[in-house]
């Protein structure tokens, strides 16, 4: 089976408001995810920074939300 992790990040307290954090917690209460070849884990990992390395080591594939205050840049 492989494993993918959704993962939001950001700072609910500054500037990007937590949007990461915001938008995982929102997936994950909404809906529901169930393969039989696929396990998606969502994990709202805040600002853990550094310490969130052992955890994205056990997935196959990640998806990082995250947000920053940019000036002339396209999204991506």
């Amino acid at each position: 089976m492989k494993k993918i992790l959704l993962l939001g990040i950001g700072n609910v307290l500054y500037a990007d408001e937590g949007v990461g954090v915001h938008f995982v917690n929102y997936i994950n209460d909404k809906y529901q995810f169930n393969h039989s070849q696929y396990q998606l884990d969502i994990i709202d990992g805040g600002t853990l920074a550094q310490g969130l390395i052992p955890i994205i080591c056990q997935y196959d594939h990640l998806i990082v939300v995250d947000t920053v205050n940019s000036v002339d840049v396209e999204v991506g």
